[in-house]
């Protein structure tokens, strides 16, 4: 039967009024909103923190900013999709033009949903570039992201010509003569993208493993490290959720009353976001525990022991350089391995990456000239 014809044909007699009042679009809302302003605040630290502690923006930021518009773009279409009227409503109350306005506002929806997605993931994939030492893994990520975005573009262009003309995909009364794509077709090409999302994720989700495993720090930073870059996963359970509520959103007749393909979708952008942003906040981190540490020294006495001559001040042993960084490239030494890099695109930013990982003490910094080096000193 065609939408139009269902619509003319409905008969809501034996329906009572308390079903017929039921609106749950309120609540949408503000789960929806509580997401969406929470990515955009993390999004703003994490832009912050690199723009002005740590001074290095890469292509990863500018990915996770476009893809926190993509967030704020869906909550919108939310909005305007509760003014139409269909939105946390029954199909049995909704008459045919707040059907078609809310199809108008469903077209971008679904536009932002697929190109933010895409995009959370290559500022994933751009950032474990940036840490990663090995040239296969940089090829196998690259690649990924190529694979991710021919996806995406199929997929939208599924969606933007799924409908010829254009303008059927919200006026009802103009789908009998257009051409459009089966609903078989269109469940086939949903499934196959959702799949390829989750693994994906799961991809991404499991490739810091064996970075954090390398480095040489505590165990305990270790499990922080690895839980703050594991929060991919949370992605990956809204990604099979919203595969479930795909499957049944194609024959669902009051399938926008709940909503929950929609929904599902947004939290698997906005939770991916997140967790694309939470582990870059370690600046702040370390600001926090520094202004911490001192408030805490400071207004106390420290009472030193009493000795027979003067107290020497420890003496700093100074190690071989940590780093030896020039405008072309830097070389890396990790105990007795020396690993050099060329090319000025990468200098700066894996240079702040292995000083981070350098936690044994103080780093000072020197310039011969035109050459700068960074030293450890330990007590």
């Amino acid at each position: 039967m065609h939408v139009l014809e269902g619509f003319l044909s409905r008969d809501i007699s034996h329906h009572s009024p308390e079903y017929l009042a039921e609106d749950v679009s309120s609540r949408i809302l503000t789960v929806t909103g509580f997401f969406c302003f929470f990515s955009i605040v993390i999004v703003s630290l994490r832009l912050y923190a690199r723009a002005f502690m740590v001074r290095r923006l890469g292509w990863e930021d500018l990915s996770i900013l476009v893809t926190a518009l993509f967030v704020l773009g869906c909550w919108i279409c939310f909005i305007f999709e509760k003014k139409s009227g269909v939105l946390g409503r029954h199909i049995a109350v909704v008459s045919i033009p707040q059907y078609e306005n809310f199809l108008l506002w469903t077209f971008p929806h679904q536009l932002f949903l697929m190109l933010g997605v895409c995009t959370f993931k290559c500022s994933v994939a751009f950032f474990l570039i940036r840490v990663g030492r090995s040239r296969w893994a940089r090829r196998a990520l690259y690649g990924l992201m190529i694979f991710m975005t021919i996806c995406t573009l199929v997929y939208a262009s599924t969606l933007f010509w799924s409908c010829i003309p254009l303008r059927a995909n919200w006026h009802l009364d103009e789908q009998k003569d257009a051409k459009m794509i089966s609903t078989k077709v269109w469940r086939g090409l949903a499934l196959w993208n959702s799949v390829i999302n989750m693994t994906t994720d799961g991809i991404l989700a499991l490739w810091p493993i064996p970075i954090v495993y390398r480095m040489k720090v505590s165990l305990v930073k270790k499990i922080l490290l690895g839980a703050a870059l594991s929060l991919g996963w949370l992605a990956v359970v809204c990604g099979g959720m919203k595969t479930y509520a795909m499957w049944v959103y194609f024959t669902a007749e009051d399938k926008y009353f709940e909503d929950n393909y929609f929904i599902w979708s947004f939290l698997e952008l906005s939770v991916g976001t997140i967790a694309a942003s939470f582990p870059l906040l370690q600046p702040f981190v370390h600001k926090i525990r520094r202004s911490t540490s001192s408030n805490d020294d400071s207004g106390k006495v420290v009472m030193l022991p009493l000795a027979l001559g003067p107290i020497e001040p420890p003496r700093a042993v100074i190690r071989r350089p940590v780093i030896t960084w020039t405008g072309m490239g830097f070389t890396s030494i990790d105990g007795e391995e020396e690993i050099k890099w060329d090319g000025p695109a990468r200098s700066g930013s894996s240079t702040r990456v292995d000083m981070e990982r350098s936690d044994s003490g103080t780093i000072f910094v020197g310039y011969e000239g035109s050459k700068a080096f960074v030293s450890r000193a330990t007590v």
